[in-house]
């Protein structure tokens, strides 16, 4: 199957070398080093760009690999304000919106990337300046004064480390200059948006420049209830010391605060899972009042110190990032009171209203801190040396402490929810489902992680002739994550919260109690029956509560990955070359205890492996017809080991004693876990193609195709290639992997007589249809959940240049057709085939996140 794969790249690259060489003898003269594409008053042109991709300055189109570097001017001007609009249309590249978890959003390339669970890393890099971002929402109100973005696709470990599995997203800021220089950018759209940004730059003497950058942006939410608004404030300053030609340090101090509800799910309503995927009440109607509260803070203090050693250039960049989350939310679920009532009423409830009102609320709290310390150290040889070489050390240390108090359902005695609980005929196990509908609970933890990392790197770019380079790199990584004894407090039963329950704690983060064990809801009922444990009292302290110790852990991995490239020149406009790297993505804990308790089923454990791959990667890059044309192609194989895939299992034994009461664990009861379970492979190509047909004329069409798919697939407590519910993952296709994405796009310049010019564009894309998970559910599987149908979106701009004067003007409007699409989709965790939920064997609720609706606005640029 390899070998059909690499016949089919090859095939493919011939073609491509096959239109370059048939024009190539018209492109002789070497392009300029200023942008991917400028404008001269609206005309537009094509050159190079020089980017840092490979941590030393190198053109664009004579870098080894496929890369995506955007101009910061031009994404300013097309009214692009965010890493996701100005991404919109790369081959390969999607930004996921994660609601869900609060983390804002993460990136795929080529189909590598997903929004992670509790204990999972990222497996895309996304980093500020050179600074690795944890948390990827950071980027967000940290996004203006931009000089480039660049994406790096494919595994990018021996230069950026970890986690750079599936590549890296690096956002560059402008650095201050010795120019007296100043712009602001203000925008004004629907959805109530008003957002602005301001740079200022002043030269001191001859040594000295600071730059100071200011962005703020509130808009309401997309959500019917309020929900997935954005209110972002960000602030940045730079200051240079340049005390001669050798020596440069340049200091930043970010900061970044984003407030309101954030980015929420919404519910289908109560559906049947065997039928058809429907979204009842629309992408962007959420069944749910909202309120709360969401607060994120991000700020990073980092030195960038270069010097000329004379034998070598030495950079060193120390760096700490610190970033507080804070989520407060008092919801109401519409749907969780309309089940209850219904329960109620056919129990003769002497309340029917008050006991739904009170079981359809949920309180909560969530405090997450996380420090990060890293320094990285190069050596590399001077610009223009025949032989590049480059030798560095890197070190981080990142620390996270959460602390989660949530409580539903208060307000109601116990011998009310007990009577509501014994007289309805729905089964006590879909009755206590975590993921549908809770009954009273009141949970607490506080979980500590610690991540060190210690990294050794090298590369050398050898030319064996003028015209061939071979290129070979290595990385060692040397990782140590640590965890405390996992803590916490899960009081879920018949019964309300009490003072015992909420206090077991022995101190506090933020005011979140902290505890010694964790508890987990376990409902050790007999399955399919109305039996419970009895009410939870302090005679009682076993009602319907099953608790455990995750112990402390410690998870050391050591990784050598390595690149070699070799690349030829078939003329000074055109190359080829062949890449050989290897990427990987840290391992973690799993929120359940050790198999040495007695408790887990065979097969589980409490840690995952990292996961890695191996890429092979073919391609060429051509700037043809006297640089009116750019035609880039790659072909690229991905062979994954150890392929992280969470999913929910039956992972505790039914028959297991727990010590705290005779009865055993429900066999229906499962929880989502991560594990080392598959292996995969990837076979894509892209093409990426600019042609200038005027001077008024642009034309862009980017194409990617991918076959991703799992191979083999071995999941604890099941057999090989099933999952728990017996659905066969062998030949399915990867999440986020759509066969083809098409994004066309096209501009055209209006002279208006001395007035300027006028820039009217369009571009659109086309998606076929993926998967963005996999469900543990057969019959939603099916039924064609879990997957994202084809679509096509279009956007277009109208931009005024006016012939005096450094300002601007541009109207949008995005996602013209209003097209509804998933960023995400849920089902509830414990949800199984086998358990009626609701009284109705596979009626449940989907939770989902869409993409942005139609956008439209204005912005208006000026620099002085």
């Amino acid at each position: 199957m390899k070998s059909a794969y690499l016949g089919c790249a090859m095939s493919a690259v011939a073609a491509a070398l096959c239109v370059a060489s048939t024009v190539q003898a018209q492109t002789q003269n070497p392009p300029s080093e200023d942008s991917a594409q400028s404008e001269d008053n609206g005309r537009v042109s094509l050159h190079d760009i020089i980017v840092t991709a490979q941590k030393a300055r190198t053109s664009l189109q004579h870098t080894v690999g496929s890369i995506i570097a955007v101009d910061g001017d031009r994404a300013a001007k097309e009214g692009k304000t965010t890493l996701s609009q100005v991404l919109r249309d790369s081959a390969g590249v999607q930004l996921m919106g994660t609601g869900a978890s609060g983390q804002g959003f993460f990136v795929s390339i080529r189909g590598v990337g997903f929004a992670p669970v509790f204990g999972q890393d990222s497996p895309v890099t996304v980093s500020l300046n050179g600074v690795f971002q944890q948390r990827a929402q950071s980027t967000r109100a940290l996004f203006y004064d931009i000089a480039r973005v660049e994406v790096v696709k494919g595994p990018d470990s021996t230069l950026n480390g970890r986690n750079a599995l599936g590549g890296s997203v690096t956002i560059i800021a402008n650095d201050p200059s010795h120019r007296l220089e100043a712009s602001g950018t203000a925008e004004i759209g629907n959805y109530g948006l008003l957002a602005g940004q301001a740079m200022v730059n002043i030269p001191i003497g001859d040594k000295l420049a600071l730059r100071g950058a200011i962005s703020s942006e509130g808009r309401n939410g997309y959500l019917s209830n309020g929900g997935s608004d954005s209110h972002v404030t960000g602030m940045r300053l730079r200051g240079l010391w340049e005390p001669n030609s050798k020596f440069k340090i340049i200091l930043t101090a970010d900061h970044a605060v984003q407030n309101g509800l954030g980015q929420q799910q919404s519910s289908t309503g109560l559906i049947d899972l065997t039928q058809p995927i429907k979204f009842p009440t629309g992408y962007w109607t959420s069944n749910n009042p909202s309120s709360g509260y969401r607060r994120f803070i991000n700020d990073n203090y980092y030195a960038d110190i270069t010097a000329d050693l004379g034998f070598a250039q030495l950079f060193v960049q120390p760096t700490y990032n610190r970033s507080r989350y804070q989520l407060e939310s008092n919801t109401f679920s519409l749907l969780t009171y309309q089940t209850r009532l219904s329960q109620a009423l056919a129990s003769s409830h002497p309340d029917p209203t008050g006991i739904a009102g009170a079981l359809a609320g949920t309180n909560g709290k969530e405090i997450s801190r996380q420090d990060q310390k890293t320094l990285e150290v190069r050596l590399s040889s001077q610009p223009g040396a025949r032989i590049k070489w480059l030798l560095g050390g890197y070190y981080l240390n990142n620390t996270e402490d959460t602390g989660v108090n949530q409580q539903g359902g208060t307000g109601y005695t116990t011998a009310a929810r007990t009577t509501t609980l014994a007289t309805t005929s729905v089964p006590a196990t879909a009755v206590v489902d975590p993921g549908i509908a809770p009954p009273a609970f009141y949970s607490s933890y506080s979980p500590h992680r610690e991540v060190r990392n210690l990294a050794a790197f090298g590369q050398i770019t050898y030319p064996v002739t003028d015209r061939f380079r071979v290129t070979a790199g290595l990385r060692y990584t040397a990782e140590r994550k640590l965890r405390n004894e996992q803590v916490g407090n899960l009081c879920v039963a018949n019964s309300i919260q009490t003072s015992t329950c909420a206090t077991s704690g022995s101190s506090s983060l933020n005011g979140t109690p902290i505890n010694t064990t964790l508890f987990y809801l376990l409902d050790n009922g007999a399955a399919g029956t109305t039996t419970n444990n009895g009410a939870w009292s302090a005679s009682n302290p076993t009602g319907n509560r099953v608790f455990f110790s995750v112990p402390a852990g410690r998870l050391d991995s050591n990784r050598l990955d390595y690149k070699v490239s070799a690349q030829y020149d078939l003329s000074p406009t055109s190359n080829v070359y062949a890449l050989v790297s290897t990427g990987f993505k840290s391992g973690g804990f799993i929120n359940i205890p050790p198999p040495s308790s007695g408790l887990l089923n065979p097969g589980f454990t409490s840690t995952f492996d990292p996961e890695t791959m191996t890429s092979y990667e073919i391609g060429t890059k051509n700037d043809l017809l006297n640089h009116r044309w750019r035609l880039n192609f790659s072909a690229f194989i991905y062979d994954y080991r150890n392929y992280q895939f969470s999913y929910a299992a039956q992972v505790f034994s039914p028959t297991a004693n727990l010590g705290y009461t005779t009865r055993t664990i429900d066999p229906d009861y499962t929880t989502t876990i991560t594990a080392n379970a598959a292996r995969a492979r990837t076979f894509g190509m892209e093409l990426e193609s600019t042609v200038i047909l005027s001077p008024h004329d642009r034309f862009t069409l980017n194409i990617s195709y991918l076959d991703a798919k799992f191979r083999t697939v071995n999941l604890a407590g099941g057999t090989a290639a099933t999952v728990a519910f017996g659905q066969s993952l062998s030949g399915f296709a990867l999440p986020r992997s759509p066969k083809f994405a098409i994004s066309p796009g096209y501009s055209h310049v209006f002279d208006v007589g001395h007035a300027g010019t006028l820039v009217a564009s369009m571009d659109g894309r086309f998606e076929t249809e993926s998967n963005l998970a996999i469900p543990s559910n057969a019959a939603a599987l099916a039924a064609g959940w879990f997957r994202q149908p084809s679509f096509m979106k279009l956007n277009a701009t109208l931009a005024f240049n006016p012939a005096r004067g450094n300002w601007g003007v541009t109207a949008y409007i995005r996602n013209i057709g209003n097209v509804g699409t998933l960023q995400s989709i849920s089902l509830p965790t414990s949800y199984t085939n086998t358990v009626p939920v609701f009284g109705a064997l596979n009626q449940t609720a989907i939770g989902f996140e869409a993409a942005d609706p139609r956008t439209y606005g204005v912005t208006i640029t000026a620099k002085f």
